[in-house]
């Protein structure tokens, strides 16, 4: 066995301390229990256990308790340190250190020999306090105590500050202030920066139908890898909110004590058996995108339908989930997880049914076809663009209809291979990515005048072919201007002059090929306004085509040299 890995049951005991923890305490007994969990976890003769108050800057001694009251300065003494750096402190003989101030002993009248130093840090790395555990029975403490300790920790720390803020909220007489700490107790927990990684862009959401809700996710790196967890417990509110939170914090425990991704999904599934109620459950995408490999390799319990848009085939494929929801049914195995290759220019996308199930007034539902369409208009966009398109196709749908449920994604994009702005990139192709603004089309010329000379391509087509990506680009933007995605332009030399093509993603359709011929003998005063751009375009430039696939448009047309 791995040393540095905590055993299956010592993962569980920790696990079985999650349930007795989430139980209601004021602070006093829920320090107790957190310091009776460690003795009794650790196999110490005593210990004690001291809170950090930022305000006067010190950390005072709460267990046990002693009058006068003992508190030492931020980064005084061995807690100050171990605070202070985040850092495990074991002794194995307290009094041949010199870091050791025996003035607790001698105010105790308690002789420390060995001495497990384990701060208190919060998710959002907020100092919370420090448990020390003495005198190690049979020994000193040993490195896979350490392990245990910090596994502990991890978990007691939730339960600390969630009595903190319990007694906090206690204090206050209006209920609207009780549910707005708690709002933002359960957002604290979700990651406040989402992980940077070459090759890779994210995005996440999270829109409480209520003031809390019962939706959470997590992106987060751990070791070499991201982390992806999105979950839903049933129902809305402070309870479900706090189901979803002690989901969290347990894979997160799991992980950090070096439990397989199927380990930790087997035992926070059958620890939540035990700990919910009979009518309640949550759903849970639990998963892990290896970067380097360029794989995503997950659970899906009760949680679907998971898309995945394959740039290479231009498809969005539609997975559902592998298992029951977690909370339901107890196991002691599960099934492989599912692997899914991220090939360039792919998309990972955990949507909840806040999304897919958003009615209209008519009752209509947002539906996985529109998110898939969406998803699959913006391969090679970045994942924030996507997410506010979502979003804001997702509201313009309901029309101000009732949020009934919370809405939360996660979404996994790797850059295509080739997605440039300038020149460079392919040699022998022009690449602009261009933002929705007229203003763009000064950059334009200039890049394609550019391009143009440095290819050697004769300059007598130049000013058809101005015109033709004018005329083109500022449809583009007229008429689908709510949109927020960008329009990509490539030029390609050919052997009789150049291929254009211009892309819009997220769109409803716009034919140029369909525009009715403008009779250019009638008197301007009589014509009807517009279409004249277009008109003048398909005379300029040699072949003009049309396509639209998956709310794209693709507009190709070529200017040869006159012969």
């Amino acid at each position: 066995m791995d040393t540095n890995t905590l055993s299956s049951d010592g993962l569980l005991r920790i696990l079985e301390l999650t349930k007795q923890l989430a139980a209601p305490f004021d602070l006093s007994s829920m320090l107790n229990e957190v310091l009776l969990a460690g003795l009794d976890l650790l196999e110490a003769d005593s210990g004690s256990l001291w809170l950090y108050y930022e305000e006067e800057d010190v950390i005072r001694m709460h267990l046990p308790d002693v009058t006068p009251v003992i508190e030492v300065g931020a980064g005084e003494g061995i807690v100050g340190e171990c605070l202070a750096n985040n850092i495990v402190i074991n002794l194995p003989d307290c009094y041949s250190d010199e870091r050791f101030n025996p003035a607790v002993d001698k105010k105790t009248g308690y002789r420390t020999d060995t001495l497990l130093s384990i701060p208190l840090v919060g998710f959002d790395q907020s100092q919370v306090g420090v448990l020390q555990l003495l005198n190690k029975r049979g020994g000193a403490f040993s490195a896979k105590d350490e392990q245990m300790a910090v596994a502990l920790a991890a978990q007691s720390v939730v339960a600390v500050q969630r009595a903190q803020l319990v007694e906090s909220m206690l204090a206050k007489e209006r209920m609207d202030e009780e549910i707005a700490l708690a709002r933002e107790v359960q957002m604290s927990t979700l990651p406040d920066e989402l992980p940077e990684v070459d090759g890779y862009s994210f995005a996440s959401g999270f829109i409480p139908a209520e003031f809390t809700g019962g939706d959470l996710f997590d992106l987060v790196k751990i070791g070499d890898e991201i982390f992806i967890l999105v979950g839903d417990a049933t129902g809305h509110g402070i309870a479900p909110a706090l189901s979803a939170t002690q989901m969290q914090a347990m894979f997160r425990v799991a992980f950090r004590t070096g439990a397989s991704l199927d380990d930790a999904y087997i035992h926070v599934n059958n620890q939540l058996v035990e700990d919910l109620q009979d009518n309640k459950f949550l759903t849970a995408f639990a998963g892990f995108l290896n970067h380097d490999i360029h794989q995503i390799r997950y659970h899906s319990a009760g949680q679907g339908p998971i898309l995945h848009f394959v740039a290479a085939s231009n498809t969005c494929v539609s997975y559902p989930p592998t298992s029951f929801p977690v909370g339901v049914i107890e196991f002691d195995s599960c099934d492989p997880p599912v692997e899914i290759e991220m090939g360039e220019g792919d998309i990972f996308a955990v949507i909840s049914d806040g999304v897919y199930e958003y009615e209209n007034s008519e009752g209509e539902q947002f539906g996985e076809t529109r998110v898939a369409e969406l998803i699959a208009a913006f391969g090679g966009h970045s994942m924030d663009v996507l997410k506010q398109q979502i979003l804001d196709d997702l509201f313009a749908f309901g029309n101000d209809s009732e949020q009934l449920d919370d809405v939360t994604m996660v979404l996994v994009g790797r850059k295509p291979a080739v997605n440039s702005e300038t020149p460079g990139a392919n040699d022998n192709t022009l690449n602009l990515s261009c933002d929705r603004d007229i203003a763009e089309l000064s950059r334009i010329v200039d890049a394609t005048h550019e391009f143009v000379a440095r290819m050697g391509i004769g300059t007598s087509i130049l000013n058809d072919v101005d015109f033709a990506i004018e005329e083109m680009f500022t449809n583009l933007v007229k008429y689908n201007a709510a949109t927020r995605t960008r329009i990509d332009i490539e030029v390609i030399p050919q052997d009789d002059g150049v291929k254009v093509v211009l892309t819009d993603y997220n769109v409803e359709r716009f034919d140029p090929t369909e525009e009715k011929a403008v009779d250019i003998d009638t008197p301007a005063e009589a014509r009807t306004p517009g279409g004249l751009g277009i008109f003048l375009t398909k005379k300029l430039v040699d072949s003009l085509e049309y396509d639209y696939h998956n709310r794209t448009s693709k507009i190709t047309f070529i200017k040869r040299y006159k012969s």
